[in-house]
């Protein structure tokens, strides 16, 4: 099987107000485990500060994205022309990769590819003693360092190199699972009396969830098939969380 191993960098988290500052992807064959072809771009001309905080998550600059950086059109159009050779595109959280690069392609005015995602957050059948869904402590949980992690190629590149030990057509069968979205029950920080580390919302964390800016709450996606194992996770964590989608 071919794939297609897809990641953005960018200026913060909304489709349609966020910029990607750089695009990452590699074609890779499932079979021989190995790249055929990658490419990584800054983005220039983003039309977007790229803020302190990014900078000090990704490492990239507003001056490294104009001095070295592509336009976003020419770096998606070529992406593009390759994930025709794919049969499926991969990213580790696909909800927000998907997002971000089809709200751009439609900026631009891009066909969007039909291809199926796939997402190694919620689709990989990891171990019951992996519990992390963070992919820097994935690739540490598989024997491996990612060396340059939050860049868009390496952090591709390690997905892919992780995913190597699983059966993809075990994968595949993962993804014929409904979805479903996850609302973990915490408390703010700042009312939670344990310990930095140990509040609520560092539990949910460490299992997966994510804050939707929007909604102002810790979400989680996960395959119905996962449920009875999340659910003693859940358990272990002393967390609750409910059913939303």
């Amino acid at each position: 099987m071919i794939i297609l191993g897809v990641d953005t960098e960018t200026t913060g988290l909304d489709f349609e107000n966020d910029r990607i500052t750089e695009l990452g992807w590699c074609l890779w064959d499932t079979e021989r485990k190995y790249p055929l072809v990658m490419q990584n771009d800054l983005i220039k001309d983003h039309g977007m500060q790229i803020s302190p905080a990014i900078t000090e998550l990704t490492g990239i600059t507003n001056e490294m994205t104009e001095a070295y950086g592509i336009t976003l059109l020419t770096s998606l159009r070529v992406m593009h022309h390759y994930s025709y050779h794919a049969d499926i595109m991969v990213a580790h959280n696909a909800k927000f990769d998907r997002g971000m690069i089809e709200a751009a392609m439609k900026r631009l005015d891009l066909e969007i590819s039909p291809k199926p995602w796939v997402c190694t957050n919620t689709d990989i059948p990891y171990p019951k003693h992996i519990q992390t869904r963070k992919l820097t402590h994935l690739c540490g949980e598989h024997g491996f360092l990612n060396p340059f992690p939050h860049r868009a190629l390496t952090d591709v590149l390690s997905m892919l190199q992780m995913t190597s030990g699983y059966d993809w057509k075990e994968i595949l069968e993962v993804c014929k699972s409904p979805l479903i979205v996850l609302e973990a029950q915490c408390q703010k920080p700042w009312q939670d009396d344990a310990p930095d580390g140990k509040k609520d919302t560092d539990r949910a964390k460490a299992l997966g969830f994510w804050f939707d800016f929007g909604t102002k709450k810790w979400m989680k996606n996960l395959r119905s098939c996962h449920a009875d194992t999340f659910r003693e996770q859940l358990k272990e964590a002393n967390l609750k969380a409910l059913v939303v989608g």
